[in-house]
């Protein structure tokens, strides 16, 4: 059995034997992060939010902004959009991402509230459903967002 310092010390001699080709880590990682990228992009475009697509990050920001009226508005006055717009997005759609607002003071807070941020390193399988509730979402446009 290797220990972990081995296994980590062959896996680098492996990629190295391997780097710049298209068996490498570093070439395929990039591609297929690139493509789960695009794909959320493209449903979260087509629900009618804004994304903004990153150039090296596991991360998407969107702009929710078109969804303030037609969301029903919190109880809480002080809180931020994006909080209470995740909140019904969990609720209503089922699908989970994560306050911008959340990774700032109280005094910058309101300043992006209009951001929402998504995962999209994850599974194709789970990349699948959330690609099948953006496509039941949009369907209900523009009564219901």
């Amino acid at each position: 059995m290797l220990s972990c310092q081995e296994a980590v010390s062959y896996m680098f001699k492996r990629e190295l034997s391997l780097f710049g080709t298209p068996d490498s880590y570093f070439v395929q990682l990039p591609q297929e992060l690139k493509q789960k990228r695009n794909r959320l992009a493209q449903c979260l475009t087509e629900v009618g939010m804004e994304p903004i697509i990153p150039e090296g990050s596991y991360y998407m920001m969107a702009d929710i902004s078109r969804f303030k009226a037609s969301v029903p508005p919190s109880k809480d006055a002080d809180e931020p959009f994006d909080h209470h717009f995740v909140k019904w997005m969990m609720k209503h759609k089922r699908l989970a991402a994560i306050p911008v607002s959340a990774f700032y003071s109280t005094p910058h807070k309101k300043m992006f509230e209009h951001f929402i941020r998504f995962c999209f390193v994850k599974e194709n399988k789970t990349l699948e459903a959330a690609e099948e509730i953006l496509q039941r979402w949009s369907c209900q446009q523009p009564t219901s967002p």
